[in-house]
């Protein structure tokens, strides 16, 4: 996380991504995001959903897909 306050949470995916990594910031509008993950990243988009974490409310990230880094 980037030290910013989190507004957004990552569902599906890799097992091998932990709570911490779901949780995130990110500017407004952005229509896809990517995490590191092995050796590949999982990409997720924005969905319609919130849930609420902690009092505060995450826009839902979903799983969309993986790619493999390029050795």
């Amino acid at each position: 996380m980037t030290g910013e306050v989190p507004n957004v949470i990552l569902v599906g995916g890799s097992a091998r991504l932990s709570d911490d990594q779901r949780v995130h910031h990110v500017k407004s509008g952005l229509k896809k995001i990517k995490i590191l993950c092995g050796n590949g990243y999982e990409h997720f988009v924005p969905t319609d959903r919130t849930v609420n974490v902690d009092g505060r409310s995450l826009t839902v990230y979903e799983w969309s897909g993986r790619t493999r880094i390029a050795e």
